[in-house]
C-alpha cells in the first residue's frame, strides 16, 4: 500500500494538483482509521 502510494507520487511529481489529490485521498483514508484505533 505505502509503496504504491510513493510510486504514484513519484510519477505525479510534475503534476502538483495530482500529487495534492493523492495526499488528500491518502489522508482521508488514513486519519479516520488512525483515530478509530486510538479511540
Amino acid at each position: 500500500m505505502t509503496l504504491e502510494i510513493w510510486d504514484v507520487m513519484g510519477k505525479a511529481r510534475s503534476d502538483r494538483h495530482l500529487t495534492l489529490f493523492v495526499f488528500a485521498v491518502y489522508g482521508l483514508i488514513v486519519f479516520p482509521k488512525a483515530l478509530g484505533y486510538v479511540s
